[in-house]
């Protein structure tokens, strides 16, 4: 297997029909997905965006306690996954989120997780590499005391490394335009910024936004059904749910201070 399919099967859970980054996306206006036919949306003029935030997980918004439950637990159920899938095979000891995004609903689905070692996490996790390159450009990362995982075990070249910082630099800068320009909308009361998704809302806010007649901007849904797989009740799913969406609602409040 190449360096490439590896990295396609690792990764082929992760795509979606959207980004995992915190952009504002926008919708075409028209029934949610499960609603009744008669639940009011935003007419056809009505401009309708979804943000997704960073660092929006159940890793971040459960209590240690409750993580390490369910890593516990996921450990059980899949006891094989004691080495990762890269190609030196190495220990595993992080538990990687599977989401998958449906841009129609505006739903962000967990889909389980997998173990994989801290050198192929660090990769799969934009937050963590920006984080890396962050520290870098301040001069505080740690010297490295051996060539890198992704170097030393995935194959990549320092140009490649390279160009996956600079990447990931000018993402992190244009999200930041883009909230900053979010800001200035809903500071001149051109942006109404509601951080629940649209099919939470009571009808009566559903009403009162269409008729504003603003563009709106919301918050995704989320769906942890598959938790149930990993013997958790539905009590304990809607708890974690009502804590990813207090966490959705944090982060993006927070973004756009």
């Amino acid at each position: 297997m190449s360096f490439r399919e590896w990295l396609r099967g690792l990764w082929g859970t992760k795509s979606s029909s959207a980004t995992s980054k915190a952009t504002a996306q926008p919708e075409v206006p028209g029934k949610v997905e499960g609603s009744p036919a008669t639940r009011p949306v935003p007419p056809a003029h009505q401009r309708v965006e979804h943000l997704l935030p960073l660092r929006w997980s159940l890793y971040y918004a459960l209590a240690k306690s409750e993580w390490a439950e369910l890593r516990q637990r996921h450990r059980e159920q899949h006891p094989a996954q004691e080495r990762c899938s890269c190609p030196n095979g190495c220990r595993t000891n992080t538990l990687d989120e599977l989401w998958t995004y449906d841009s129609p609903s505006a739903t962000k689905r967990f889909l389980g997780g997998q173990w994989l070692c801290p050198g192929c996490h660090w990769l799969k996790s934009p937050t963590w590499r920006l984080e890396t390159w962050i520290k870098e450009q301040q001069g505080i990362l740690p010297p490295l005391t051996k060539p890198p995982h992704i170097i030393d075990c995935l194959g990549w070249t320092p140009r490649m490394v390279a160009e996956l910082r600079a990447q990931d630099l000018v993402d992190a800068e244009r999200q930041k335009n883009k909230l900053r320009e979010l800001q200035r909308h809903q500071q001149r009361g051109e942006v109404l910024m509601v951080p629940c998704p649209w099919r939470r809302l009571p009808p009566p806010q559903r009403r009162a936004l269409v008729r504003t007649g603003k563009r709106i901007v919301m918050i995704w849904d989320v769906d942890l059904s598959e938790l149930s797989k990993l013997g958790y009740t539905t009590v304990e799913v809607n708890r974690f749910t009502r804590k990813m969406l207090d966490l959705g609602r944090t982060r993006m409040q927070g973004d756009l201070r």
